[in-house]
């Protein structure tokens, strides 16, 4: 692989970046693709080159762990929130909603 494939990667790898921090994860999985196109020719870069792809490869790991984490987080949430409604009795009891859906409206 030649210097101008690494030159590509990085462009990639910087394309990832942007994607990750703006928050387009969509463009995620086109980005994947690139990189593994360009990886599975091999590479032999310079070497400050390499330490510039292994540097700016390993910010995107931590990028993508943090954008996977706000994801599991972000699922907790909704999780969470669609829990079935709990409600409590004069005596301070818990009471589960109606299975039915419908609430009762006390006057």
């Amino acid at each position: 692989m030649s210097e101008r494939s690494a030159k590509r990667l990085l462009r990639v790898l910087e394309s990832e970046r942007s994607a990750l921090l703006s928050g387009d994860l969509a463009r995620l999985e086109e980005i994947t693709a690139r990189k593994e196109a360009i990886l599975a020719k091999g590479i032999s870069p310079a070497a400050a080159l390499a330490e510039t792809l292994g540097r700016v490869g390993a910010e995107n790991h931590r990028l993508l762990k943090a954008a996977a984490r706000g994801i599991e987080s972000a699922l907790s949430r909704i999780a969470e929130t669609s829990a079935p409604l709990r409600t409590y009795d004069a005596t301070g009891s818990a009471q589960g909603t109606p299975s039915s859906g419908r609430l009762e409206r006390r006057r």
